[in-house]
């Protein structure tokens, strides 16, 4: 009987206690939601809604090459880790794959996923599948395995209940499924026996990435670098809701559109996104050295300062002016190449009498 009311008079204790603690915590009435794996609260709803209506520039006339790089060929995205570790901001991206490896190093905190190929904003819409329903990397990895398609397939047309949506998003997962596949395995081999976090060989880097699609902070977006609407409509986007530039990563894309001359409203939409000191632009430069039998590329960042000093220095020039023809390979470069001013040569007019004369000599 005493061991009964022993126990009782604890229970009574810890009850007063939990009480106690209870009416003194702090209330969480309008406290921002508790950050989950990626430690990122959910977007509002105004701003997730502000970057779902960013517009699309026009589909482009052709394709370069006439070909849809579902894979980036570039094999060297782990140099630039160094340079972007925990960088945040916002990521706007081409491309597919590397965006994701990149916004885990970088641990971006919106990402733009910015392709002018329809067939890879499809293919982003498969990658957020793939996300939300693979718990780990290796399930994720099979979700583009050939043993798992049809049930892959199955997945995606649950998942996307617009027509036309769904036979763009099972169009470009018939198409890129068995790249994707290969080439997520060869991230994996390659990062685990290199010892580097990355999104397919470390579980908490893909649950940042996979946070970041639960939390709707992931937007693929058709878009054209060289257009006037989708790149000017992220950078109003990011400003009105007080967010900066962390990294702009655009691949080799300049040397499709200009290496003599930077177009000039490319430059003009890089300048007008929101940056900061520690914002940088990642470029790859390729190349070939004899005997090579396929491209290789040089890996190039660059601050947004150091650009905006070109543009405001010399607002036409072309990219060999500023980065060179760089041959580098097993480490990250920064381009830091100053803009020269070209002194005006002065003119001389000529003597009414010279003109007479040198017309009189030629006569």
């Amino acid at each position: 009987m005493l061991i009964q009311c022993h126990q009782f008079g604890w229970k009574i204790t810890a009850c007063l206690l939990f009480s106690c603690a209870y009416l003194l915590a702090p209330s969480s009435a309008g406290a921002e939601p508790a950050a989950t794996a990626g430690g990122l609260p959910p977007l509002s709803a105004e701003e997730a809604s502000a970057y779902a209506a960013i517009p699309s520039d026009p589909p482009p006339k052709k394709l370069n090459r006439n070909s849809h790089f579902f894979i980036s060929d570039e094999k060297g995205h782990e140099w630039w880790r160094p340079v972007i570790d925990d960088l945040g901001g916002a990521l706007i991206g081409v491309g597919t794959n590397q965006n994701y490896a990149l916004a885990g190093w970088a641990k971006s905190e919106v990402l733009f996923l910015v392709d002018f190929d329809q067939y890879i904003v499809d293919l982003h819409g498969a990658y957020r599948v793939a996300f939300e329903t693979s718990k780990t990397p290796l399930e994720f990895i099979a979700f583009w395995s050939k043993k798992r398609k049809t049930r892959s397939m199955r997945t995606l047309k649950k998942h996307f209940k617009d027509p036309g949506e769904r036979k763009r998003v099972l169009r470009s997962f018939r198409m890129a499924r068995a790249f994707v596949h290969r080439t997520l395995r060869r991230l994996r081999w390659k990062f685990r026996k290199a010892k580097v976090p990355c999104f397919m060989a470390d579980q908490k880097s893909y649950d940042y990435i996979v946070d970041l699609h639960r939390k709707n902070r992931v937007f693929a977006i058709r878009g054209d670098l060289t257009a006037t609407k989708t790149i000017n409509g992220i950078a109003q986007s990011l400003k009105r809701f007080n967010r900066e530039v962390g990294i702009i990563y655009v691949s080799n894309a300049e040397g499709y559109f200009g290496r003599r001359r930077v177009p000039r409203q490319y430059l003009e939409n890089l300048i007008a996104l929101p940056s900061n000191e520690k914002s940088r632009i990642l470029r790859t430069y390729p190349w070939r050295a004899k005997g090579d039998k396929y491209h290789q590329y040089a890996f190039i960042h660059q601050e947004f300062s150091h650009l905006k000093s070109w543009y405001d220095t010399r607002p036409s020039f072309g990219l060999y002016q500023m980065i060179g023809r760089p041959r580098i390979n097993g480490r990250a470069v920064a381009s830091t190449r100053s803009p020269k001013v070209k002194p005006k040569k002065r003119r001389y007019r000529r003597s009414a009498k010279l003109r007479k004369r040198k017309s009189k000599k030629k006569r």
